[in-house]
């Protein structure tokens, strides 16, 4: 048989709404976008500076940039199909 002090001591986990799910990818996204953003500002011209001797060098970060657009892409596709759901 079951103690009661040990039922009455386990804890109920929060309850996650749809809304709340939403707000929080649509928090990470626009995080994530401000950071982005930031990094390709801050750290694209020296970059280029560096890279635009090398036609490899250049094209290898050519790939990364486009790689993290195409995640920041996916990343608001998926949030504006979840807001869509709603």
């Amino acid at each position: 048989m079951l103690d009661v002090r040990f039922i009455a001591s386990l804890r109920v986990a929060p309850v996650i709404t749809p809304s709340d799910q939403f707000k929080r990818r649509l928090l990470t996204s626009s995080l994530f976008t401000v950071l982005d953003a930031a990094a390709l500002q801050i750290a694209g011209p020296s970059i280029y500076r560096v890279s635009s001797d090398s036609l490899p060098m250049l094209a290898g970060f050519a790939v990364l940039i486009l790689g993290m657009l195409a995640s920041l892409g996916r990343m608001w596709y998926l949030t504006a199909r979840e807001g869509n759901n709603q």
